[in-house]
This record gives structure tokens, sequence and C-alpha cells, in this order.
């Protein structure tokens, strides 16, 4: 099932890195079409990598999101900077300067494509350094700040971060069984209340308490991003630690939270559980342990994935949905109400999606199901729920089967910044793939059929970096085919 024009090869170069002040940019794309009719345009010429693709929504789109983005980046005081909030108003249940930990992960993976390195590095100090409340929901704080190491390549910040994010990571202690080597969680702390998994306890809102494969798989991540972060600052002892925490969270989530008859990763109940029985209906976090490349690499899981397209599973019109349509608890008919996880579409459980899928396609060899086609209309349905009256709009969830916004309350969820989209196209789609070296890597997933895409000024380890692609050199008439990459 892949089919793309890199044909899965992954494209390297070798970059010379020396220090530099004012990197050249590129100017292939008309930027002035692209953001000129925004507040302040300015700032998206300074900061933001400029992106052009053959696809109207998903172009439109990403533009939309940097602009909704900017609403959140709020300046705080003096020796604090920068956070970013996730409604653009103040909500009750919101803490320090408006902040919510639910989305901080999503927030730091969308801000380290800004060219002002402020942004990510504040927020980041601000989750490390006692700032904001890092355990009211679930949370991938740590796997976010090495991930925007590996864009920014400031290994001295990374490196102050740790003790900071050792100090988080422990904190979830009290939530670990280990017997079970597993961490649980209610689904309303895991950002997901009233979904399938709560339904089936005493108390929908707030119950459920399980091991759920979506915050054990972060919390695995965490794990994995603090062992190499360790590495870097020479602690051995801390390294072989959390490396050993990763190895125990991968293996349990494959032996408790898989079930090999349903094919699929399912939420288990903590309590009144003797039998350790998973809940009945598959939900989207099920596919989340793909996104940091958990399950093995064979045809057992990859079969996971024909839920994704699978008219009963998660393939509605504007999915994927949060529970199986086929589910008893499935609800796909709201059309005001929000906070419900059972049916409607949410972008925070998309984004992730996104992610596990483009790694099965990228990284994974056994998938009769999903390739380059599925992920790129997966990304275009996404794009196309994030409309509004015709134009780009985000709100909270989002009708599975009709054009409809369900949680969009008025002078409150407007510009919801609880999500990816930025990172799903920069990362998953165009492919750039950054890493702690020297090595700048490209490995899109685009079809045969795209004759051009750009991802221009990039910036990557103190550099700009452009990724040009023309099918026969005449679209961006450069006087040359195929894929060149330009450097400052």
């Amino acid at each position: 099932m892949v089919s793309s024009i890199m044909s899965q090869i992954a494209f390297a170069i070798l970059l010379a890195f020396v220090s530099v002040t004012f990197a050249q940019q590129t100017n292939f794309v008309d930027k002035e079409s692209k953001i000129g009719h925004f507040f302040e345009p300015q700032w998206f010429r300074d900061n933001i990598p400029f992106v052009e693709v053959p696809i109207k929504e998903i172009e439109e789109v990403y533009y939309y999101r940097w602009s909704s983005h900017k609403r959140h980046l709020r300046y705080t005081i003096p020796g604090n900077g920068y956070v970013v909030t996730e409604f653009i108003n103040n909500i009750g249940y919101s803490l320090k300067y408006d902040t919510i930990n639910a989305a901080a992960g999503h927030h730091i993976r969308e801000s380290r494509w800004l060219r002002d390195r402020r942004y990510a590095q504040d927020y980041i100090n601000f989750w490390t350094r006692g700032g904001g409340d890092s355990h009211s929901y679930s949370e991938w704080i740590a796997e976010a700040a090495y991930n925007s190491f590996l864009v920014d390549g400031d290994e001295d910040f990374i490196k102050s971060q740790l003790e900071g994010l050792v100090r988080n990571y422990k904190r979830w202690d009290d939530h670990y069984n280990a017997d079970w080597k597993l961490y649980w969680i209610s689904p309303e702390r895991d950002a997901q209340e009233l979904s399938c998994s709560s339904f089936q306890s005493d108390d929908p809102f707030w119950g459920g308490e399980g091991y759920r494969p979506s915050f054990n798989s972060e919390m695995y991540e965490n794990a994995v991003a603090i062992s190499k972060i360790a590495a870097l600052v020479g602690d051995f002892n801390m390294f072989l630690e959390f490396q050993q925490k990763a190895e125990d969270l991968k293996a349990a989530i494959m032996q408790r939270l898989w079930d090999p008859v349903r094919k699929f990763f399912y939420h288990g109940f903590r309590d009144n559980n003797t039998n350790y029985e998973l809940v009945d209906s598959r939900e989207e976090v099920g596919f989340y342990p793909w996104e940091y490349n958990i399950p093995g690499n064979s045809s057992e899981f990859a079969e996971a994935w024909e839920q994704l397209i699978d008219s009963e599973g998660f393939g509605t019109l504007y999915g994927p949905t949060t529970c199986e349509v086929r589910s008893q608890y499935f609800d796909g008919n709201q059309t005001d109400q929000c906070c419900w996880w059972n049916g409607n579409s949410w972008p925070y459980s998309t984004s992730h999606t996104l992610k596990a899928l483009a790694n099965q396609v990228r990284n994974y060899k056994n998938s009769p199901v999903v390739g380059v086609n599925e992920f790129v209309k997966t990304l275009q349905t996404y794009a196309l729920t994030q409309y509004k009256n015709d134009k780009p709009y985000v709100a909270e969830c989002h009708s599975p089967i009709q054009k409809i916004w369900v949680g969009d309350r008025h002078n409150l969820s407007e510009h919801y910044a609880h999500s990816t989209y930025v990172e799903n196209v920069l990362a998953d789609l165009l492919g750039v793939i950054p890493r702690s070296d020297n090595i700048f890597e490209i490995n899109p997933l685009v079809p045969n059929n795209w004759r051009f895409f750009a991802a221009e000024n990039i910036p990557y380890h103190g550099h700009s970096v452009t990724v040009l692609y023309d099918a026969d050199g005449s679209y961006y008439e450069s006087g040359h085919s195929g894929m060149q990459i330009f450097v400052n």
C-alpha cells in the first residue's frame, strides 16, 4: 500500500554546522498571498516555515493554525516569559496564567517550528520550574521538550531541563502499579471524560480509572526522552534508570493492553477487575502506541489499522471518531454538547492518531491496509473538519457525520488550542524528521501524483532550510527537477 514520491527512502544531507546569526532565506513561495491578510503579518514572515502543497484545504488550514497558535502565545511577566493558553479567554478551571497542562505537549510540538526560540523554551521552563501544574491531566511534556531540542539543537537548554522533567515524571508515582508496571488514570484526567470507558463505570464523567494505552504510551516516551537527556548530561545512572522504566512500560503495554483476538489496544479497569478484562469497545486511544513506535513490526499489529477506515470502526465522514461506531456507547448525533468523547471527532485525538499513522506508514513494513494515500486522505479529512462558514476554524469537537462543530461555545472555544496541525504537516506529511546530530533528514509521505510541494525557511539547528520538490522543474522555475534542499 506504500505509494510515495520518495518510495519510503529517507533523504539525508550532512550539514557542516557553523554559528549562524542571520541565516539567509529562500523566496520560492509567494508569502504575501499566504499571510498578508493576517494581523501583524511581519510576525509570520519572521517566524514560521512557509508551506505549499497541491491540496488547498491542507495548505489553507496550515496558515490558519499558525494564526490561531499566535492568539494563544501569551507574555506573562519578565523572568517568566511566554506561555501557551488552551482557551483565548479565561476559563474557571485554568490555572496560573490561564494555563492547562492537558495539551501542553501539543503546544510545544507546534511551537518548536517557530524561529523565535523564546516561545517554546519559555513554555518548557514554565512546566519544569514549578510555574504550572503539570499533573492536572496526563501529559507528554518531556517527550515534547526533547523533540523541541531536536529542532533547535540547543543542547545546553535541554540539559538544563533534566531535573525538572525528572521531578514531573516522579510525581506520577502515586498512579503507578509496580506489580503490573503500568500507570492508571481516569478518562477525565486523561482529558477524555464521558468516554465509552467511563460510561462503563458508576460515574460517566469522573469514573473509569484504569490503565489506558494513551497515558502509558505517553509515560513510556517521557521516560525515553529523559533517558536521552540524561545521556547528554552524562548521568549514566539516571540514563539506566529511565531506560529501564521505558522498557518495563513497553513490555507491560504489549502484555496487558493489547488484545490478540480483537487486534487492538484497550483500556483496562483498575478496580473490581480481578480477571483483568479489557473494555468491550475500541477507542481512538488504542492507536496512540504507534505514535511512539511501541508495537512490534508484524502483521498482527498492523491489522489494528483496518479499524481506522472501517465505517463500523472509526471511519466516518469527519472522523476518526473517538469511539468505534459499532460500540453500544457510540453517539454521533450530538449537535451542541461539549466534552463527550464517545463518538465526536476531537482534534486533540486526531492529531495523535495522525502521528501514529505516519509512523505506521513510515516505520513499519507490514501494513496491508494503510499507506501514503490513506495518510494523506486522513490529513485532508482533518483539514476539512477545521472549517466553519467556509472559513478555517477550530473549536473543541466536531460531529463525526455532519459539517458542524459540536463543542463550540461562544466567547470560549473559538480557535481552541488543544491539538496539533502544523506538526502533522511539517513532520508527518512533508517528513521533516529532526535529529540530534548534524543530519537533516527528509522523508515525505506524499502521493506519486503530487507535482510540487515546498517547506520553506524551516528553522533547524540555527540554520534556515528549504525543501523544494518540483517534478519537472516548471512549477518553481528553479532550473532543476525533483527534490532540492537549500541551506542558508
